[in-house]
Formats: structure tokens, C-alpha cells, sequence
């Protein structure tokens, strides 16, 4: 048998496992230092090539702006040797002797520089930043090119055309930059030791290199080598990537140099460059992480020296420092299981060991817990009761059920509303399918199993047959799968009895069809009316033009198409697209079988309020269009465009923009001398439903009208519209 432990050997036991969590934790602490350490370093190298990157765009921008000002001077312009060397020359004070600016004419001989070269002796005609600004007749930067020694590191030249009235390149004014001046730009951004940046131009090759190796394995002007072109973002960039100041900016971990391992800050596109100009920032990734290696060893030390100085103090303070305190912690120990927890023993072991004090800490918080817990239930049973008296205000019935045992718990309204006068013993799913009405039973399944899964909350009405009377109720289900913090599942629910709520809105629905039928009668009646009263009277030799009986049936016509569409949806909106279709429809593809309107927007979907008013405006517009506009003549054309805008400020509403423009027809004159029905309803009426602005425009290529509106809740109707018009 074996002995027990003496006290000592068991609190030696206790101080290891009481260090372990504690050397857990400095262990996860030095994973995490690495890691933060990684982090630095890539976040590092990646500011270092953004800021390398930004640094060359200003630059590059700066030497735009003043190439564009030396493109629009007169003497440059001139293309004349003279007047421009005398305007070049003393500009060179300002510049740096690195940058020296430049003309060339169209048969590329070199006209002036600030270096005040003579006419005709330096032929820039094959120069690639010359070639590139005349053919793409835009600024342009070139690549690395072996320069005189005036300029250090060799040379990268810019390019921008000199325009003529017409647009086109006269010629071109350029700028020779040495790159020895361009590294000294960008050496402030402060490289670290080992650390090194390159830029790399149009055609791959090494523009600049800042290296503190001596001497650098990478020579300027030599072809950039594979591993670090894998890296750059490609040239020319993607369309439209170029003007992304982000674009391809990131951070990579790949073997550099012979073989070393390297971080990679890849800088975006240098801004202005047109993607001619990548940058990249390289550290030494061993250096950047010896800090943490240097740390970690740091750390085992301090593990080690800590761990060896706990278990002497267990050895020589076993007496004093453990057998009082554990004294203390087991009568706190007895109280407690008393009840007793008011009780704090924390206070008795001051001057005990730490681990001893932190544990009478954790034990007077267990005790606050267990007082909390107490509470908690109290409040529990006190919160259930309420919820109990809700549900039965409510008039609904909860349920609960167990995944793992398929027990369900219910209130006791539950079974009252499936016609029991009396809870049942037991309640499960099939005797729920059972009252379930035989065409609602496939849905039923189909919800409950995927609410029951947790694929989505349960939300569903169907229909039962009560016991007992065998009536038909409508039932609405609401629940959801809760998650206990052991995994276990368990699913909540609530059932309401919605009978009389579906029977009120069947009612409704059946009244808002008797309205669209007496609607639609309504309409068929004014307009048989209207046909009879607008015939002229039998004798009376006068008679009504067919072109106002014709407008009056189409303007009803209009109105009803409207309300069909409305009718159609329910009353719940109409796509503003449809309505611009129904009412270009009769206004077909010309001869030759081009279209002869066009509609341009996003999907939107007007609230009812909009829809008769728009379409009747729409109708007016196309009708003036067939009669007087764009469509009398085949080349016409009509487009209908719209956007939605959204609110300026918080709690305004949304804005509709529609605008309306005829191009190809008859020249307008100009506005009419009088306002007829149609002007008067878009610019009165329509303005007024509305509540925004209508704006119509005679221009002489065709007619344009400008709809601004706020999607706000009004209250309109195509008779007010019309009477707003009248007045």
C-alpha cells in the first residue's frame, strides 16, 4: 500500500501545478510576442514602401505641374530656338543640376534646354519618353538610361506633349532626372540596417537601388531578376488599377538575394506614373525577429529561476505560510456550506503567500457567486411567474423542447389551444402532426426540421383542427434553438391562435378587389361617357376635332394602365422601369428597325403614390414626343434615365431624379407661346404631387424635362394632378 504524501511533497505538488497555468500563459506570451514581433516588421516593411512609393508620386507629380507650365509658355510653343533657350536657361537656378528640362519639335531635334544646348545637335527623335508622349498624347515616364556624368546613377527621363489648338502633339517638352537625385528624395523615409529598397521601371529594369551592401549585386539599368519581379505588381497595370493609389500594395515572405529569407513590402503604383514606377522595401527577416529570440531565451530563464524559487519557499515556509491559511480556508469552507456567505477569509491571510491569498480571493468570489446564484434563482422563479402572466394576457402558449430527450414542457394554455379542456400527459410530434390539417403537414415538417436544426428561426402560420369541436384555427409558431453553454440544445417556442387576424385580412383582401373591380368599371364608364358627350350634336353643324377626342381617351387610357399595374401588385408599388415601358410602348423601332427610346436606371420600385402621377406625366411627354418632337421623324430619339440619391441628412428622405431628353428630332424653336393641358400638368400638378420640382427645357437639339422628387409618404391622386394643372 502505498504511503501518503507528507505535507511537503503534497504542497510541492500544489506549487507545481499552481505554476503550470503560469507557465502556460508566459509560453503563449512569447508565441504572441513573436507574433506581434512578425506583425511589426510586415507592417514596417509595408509603410516603408507606401511612404517610398508616395515620396516618388509627389515628386513625380510636382515635375508634372511644371512640364504642363513649360508646355503652355509662348516661347516653348514658338518651337523657335532662340526665345525658348532664353526663357530655359535661367530657370536652371531654380532646379536642381540633377533635373535638366527640355524641348523637342515633332521631327524630334532638341530645340532648347535649361543647359542652353544649341539647335540641331541632340536628336531625341528614337527617345523613348518622346515616342511615348507623341503616340499616347499624355505625360509619360520612361525608363533608366545611361546619362552623361553631370547627371549621377544614369538617368530617367519624363515626357509631355506640347498641344496645338486642334489637341494634337506639336512637339514635346521633357525633363532628365538623374537617379542619384531621386535616391536622395527618397533616403529619408529611413531604411533600417540590412533593410533595402529598389524601384523598378517600365521595362523590369533596376532604376534605384538604396543598399547598405557593399558593393550591391544589383547594377542599375540590369534586369530586375525573377524573385523580385514575382513580386511587383505587373506593367502595364489592369485597367482602371492604375489609378488605385492602393493597388498592389502588400506584404510577402520570399528568398531574396542568394537565397536569404526576406520580407517584401511591395509599395502601390507610384501616383502619376501611369504603373511605370513599382517600389519594394526588403528586410532581413532573421534581424527583424532576433529581438523576439533574444526575449524567448530571456524568458525560459525567468521561467526556470522562478519555478526554482517557489518550491524553496514551499520547502522552508511550509509551517508558517500553509498550515494557518488552509486552516482559515477550511472553517470559511464549513460557513459556506452553512450558508454563511457573508463571510470573507481573504482578510485572515494577509502576510500568507501569494498563491494562498489569490485562492482565498477566488474563494470569496465563489462565495459572492454562490450568494449571486441564489439571488439569480429567486429572481428566476419570481421572472417566470410574470412571464407566465404575460403569455396568458397574450393569449399565447409556450413550449420547450429537449433535443436530447424529446421532452416537451408547455404551459398550460399550450394544450387549450389545440381543443383539449385539460393538460395532456404527454405531448409529442406526431400527435402534433395529427391535428395539423393534412394540406398544411409537408410545409410543417419541412420548417420545424430546419428550425429544429438551427438553420433558421421558426416563423410559420398553418392550420389545425381542434379537438373535441373539430374547427378549423389558424395557428402562428415563433421559436428558435438555444444553446446551453454544455452544447446541449434545446428549442424555444410561443404559439398564438391568429384565426381571427387571417379572417380580417381575408376580408380586406376581398374588399380591396371589390374596389379595383368598381375602379375599373368607373374608368370603363367615363371613358363610354366621354366618347358619347365629346360627339357633336345631332343639327347643331358644329363637331368636336377627333385629335381632343383622341388626347382625352389616351390621357384615360394612361390613368387606367396605371391603376391595371397597381391592381396588379397589390397596391404594394410598381418598377418605375415598367412604367416608362408602357409608356414608350406604342412609340415602336423606327424603319430601319433601331430603337427609338431607350431606358436607363437601376431596379427601383416606386410606392403606389407615384405611380398614376408618373405615369401620366410619362404619357404626356411621349405623346408631345410623337406629335410635335423626336418621334415625327425616324432618326428621333427618346431616353428616360433615373438614380435614386440618397438622403443628405439623417431622417430626410431619399431623392428620385427622372429626366426625360429628345435628341435627333426637329429643332424646337424655343418655349410655346402658350402652356397647353400637358405643360401645365408637369409643371403644376405633377410638381405639386410630388412635392418636389419639374423642370422643362426647349432646347433646340429636342425637348428635355428634369423630374426631382423625395420618396416621402404623400397622399395624390391623377384628379388632383390634373386640377393642379387647370388652375
Amino acid at each position: 500500500m502505498l504511503k501518503p504524501l507528507n505535507l511537503v511533497s503534497r504542497l510541492f505538488l500544489l506549487v507545481g501545478l499552481a505554476l503550470a497555468p503560469a507557465v502556460l500563459l508566459l509560453a503563449a506570451s512569447e508565441v504572441e510576442l513573436r507574433a506581434q514581433r512578425t506583425a511589426a516588421a510586415h507592417d514596417q516593411a509595408l509603410r516603408l514602401a507606401r511612404d517610398g512609393s508616395a515620396r516618388l508620386g509627389r515628386f513625380v507629380e510636382g515635375l508634372r505641374e511644371a512640364l504642363v507650365v513649360l508646355s503652355e509658355a509662348p516661347p516653348v510653343r514658338s518651337l523657335e530656338h532662340a526665345a525658348c533657350t532664353e526663357m530655359l536657361v535661367p530657370l536652371r537656378g531654380r532646379f536642381s543640376d540633377q533635373i535638366l528640362l527640355g524641348a523637342v519639335r515633332p521631327d524630334g531635334w532638341l530645340y532648347c534646354t535649361t543647359a542652353g544646348t544649341p539647335d540641331h545637335v541632340i536628336n531625341d527623335g528614337d527617345r523613348s519618353f518622346f515616342k511615348l508622349a507623341m503616340e499616347s498624347n499624355d505625360f509619360v515616364v520612361s525608363e533608366w538610361e545611361v546619362a552623361a556624368s553631370i547627371l549621377r546613377g544614369g538617368s530617367i527621363h519624363f515626357g509631355l506633349p506640347i498641344r496645338g489648338r486642334d489637341g494634337l502633339p506639336i512637339g514635346a517638352v521633357g525633363a532628365a532626372i538623374g537617379v542619384g537625385h531621386v535616391a536622395d528624395l527618397l533616403r529619408p523615409i529611413g531604411l533600417p540596417p540590412g533593410a533595402d529598397l529598389t524601384v523598378v521601371d517600365r521595362h523590369d529594369n533596376i532604376l534605384l537601388r538604396l543598399s547598405d551592401q557593399e558593393p550591391d549585386p544589383l547594377a542599375l539599368g540590369q534586369p530586375a531578376p525573377a524573385w523580385l519581379l514575382r513580386q511587383l505588381p505587373p506593367f502595364p497595370p489592369p485597367l482602371g488599377q492604375q489609378e488605385d493609389v492602393d493597388t498592389g500594395a502588400r506584404v510577402v515572405e520570399a528568398q531574396g538575394l542568394n537565397g536569404a529569407q526576406r520580407l517584401f513590402g511591395i509599395g502601390p503604383y507610384v501616383p502619376g506614373a501611369g504603373g511605370a514606377l513599382r517600389v519594394a522595401v526588403s528586410l532581413d527577416a532573421h534581424a527583424a525577429l532576433a529581438p523576439v529570440e533574444a526575449a524567448g531565451r530571456r524568458g525560459a530563464l525567468l521561467i526556470v529561476g522562478g519555478m526554482a524559487l517557489a518550491f524553496a519557499a514551499a520547502f522552508f515556509g511550509a509551517r508558517r505560510f500553509v498550515l494557518r491559511p488552509l486552516a482559515a480556508l477550511l472553517d470559511g469552507a464549513e460557513r459556506w456550506g452553512a450558508g454563511q456567505y457573508d463571510l470573507r477569509v481573504a482578510p485572515s491571510l494577509v502576510g500568507s503567500t501569494p498563491e494562498l491569498n489569490r485562492l482565498a480571493r477566488a474563494l470569496d468570489r465563489m462565495a459572492e457567486a454562490a450568494d449571486g446564484r441564489d439571488r439569480a434563482a429567486a429572481a428566476l422563479a419570481e421572472e417566470r411567474a410574470r412571464l407566465g402572466l404575460a403569455l396568458e394576457a397574450g393569449g399565447m402558449a409556450a413550449w420547450e423542447l429537449d433535443q436530447a430527450s424529446g421532452v416537451v414542457v408547455r404551459s398550460p394554455r399550450h394544450d387549450a389551444l389545440f381543443g383539449y379542456p385539460t393538460p395532456r400527459a404527454e405531448w409529442h410530434w406526431r400527435q402534433f402532426l395529427q391535428h395539423v390539417v393534412p394540406e398544411d403537414r409537408e410545409q410543417v415538417k419541412r420548417v420545424f426540421r430546419r428550425a429544429l436544426r438551427g438553420a433558421a428561426p421558426l416563423t410559420l402560420e398553418f392550420r389545425i383542427r381542434r379537438a373535441g369541436d373539430g374547427d378549423i384555427r389558424w395557428l402562428e409558431a415563433l421559436g428558435a434553438l438555444h444553446r446551453a453553454p454544455d452544447g446541449a440544445g434545446k428549442f424555444l417556442g410561443v404559439l398564438s391562435d391568429v384565426t381571427e387576424r387571417r379572417r380580417a385580412e381575408q376580408r380586406l383582401r376581398l374588399a380591396v378587389g371589390e374596389l379595383n373591380h368598381r375602379v375599373k368599371n368607373t374608368l370603363a364608364a367615363v371613358q363610354s361617357i366621354a366618347a358619347q358627350t365629346l360627339r357633336a350634336p345631332p343639327g347643331s353643324g358644329g363637331s368636336i376635332p377627333a385629335e381632343a377626342r383622341a388626347a382625352f381617351e389616351a390621357r384615360l387610357l394612361a390613368l387606367a394602365r396605371s391603376h391595371d399595374v397597381l391592381t396588379r401588385e397589390g397596391w404594394t408599388g410598381v418598377e418605375l422601369g415598367e412604367l416608362v415601358a408602357l409608356a414608350l410602348a406604342p412609340h415602336g423601332a423606327s424603319g430601319g428597325g433601331a430603337p427609338r427610346h431607350v431606358a436607363l436606371g437601376p431596379p427601383l420600385r416606386v410606392p403606389p403614390r407615384f405611380a398614376v402621377p408618373l405615369g401620366v406625366a410619362l404619357h404626356e411627354l411621349a405623346t408631345n414626343a410623337a406629335r410635335h418632337g423626336a418621334l415625327t421623324v425616324p432618326t428621333g430619339r427618346v431616353e428616360v434615365s433615373w438614380k435614386l440619391d440618397p438622403a443628405a441628412r439623417e431622417g430626410e428622405p431619399p431623392t428620385l431624379t427622372l429626366r426625360w431628353s429628345e435628341t435627333g428630332g426637329p429643332v424646337v424653336p424655343g418655349p410655346p407661346s402658350q402652356r397647353g393641358f400637358g405643360t401645365r400638368l408637369l409643371e403644376r400638378g405633377l410638381a405639386r404631387e410630388l412635392g418636389g420640382t419639374v423642370q422643362l427645357y426647349f432646347r433646340a437639339e429636342g425637348v428635355v424635362c428634369e423630374m426631382v422628387a423625395p420618396l416621402r409618404q404623400q397622399n395624390f391622386t391623377a384628379a388632383a394632378v390634373a386640377a393642379a394643372a387647370v388652375q
